[in-house]
């Protein structure tokens, strides 16, 4: 049998799960396609110049709008990059970056930065259905 969380619980167990400070938020930049056996080196982290991964230091934000699903997002993050990027997604790592919690690719990526440099705007979002 699958994990089941019934609706009455999703916000107080997407709160306790999201408590993830001191967790990595970083971009890759290869086409990783990801799967249950996925792991930090699944995927190549952004390294150019400017780039840096965030340290994820407040909780999420967890929302129930309207009665329905509930959502935990955490505050969107600025990537700034002064040279040529491809970033492909976000991951999110352990405080030692040394375990994968969980990845997503960009829905409308890759997101391609110019060698003159520019920015990526990040907003991780987890859906409970």
């Amino acid at each position: 049998m699958s994990l089941l969380v019934p609706n009455e619980s999703e916000v107080e167990f997407l709160t306790r799960m999201m408590r993830c400070e001191g967790s990595k938020l970083k971009l890759y930049g290869s086409n990783t396609t990801w799967s249950e056996t996925s792991t930090v080196g699944s995927c190549t982290e952004c390294s150019t110049g400017g780039y840096a991964q965030k340290s994820l230091t407040t909780a999420w934000t967890v929302t129930t709008p309207g009665g329905g699903t509930s959502y935990a997002t955490f505050a969107q993050q600025t990537y700034t990059f002064t040279s040529a990027c491809t970033a492909y997604g976000y991951l999110v790592t352990n405080s030692a970056a040394s375990v994968l919690l969980f990845a997503e690719a960009f829905t409308d990526g890759p997101y391609i930065i110019p060698s003159g440099g520019g920015t990526i705007l990040v907003t991780p979002n987890i859906e409970a259905i």
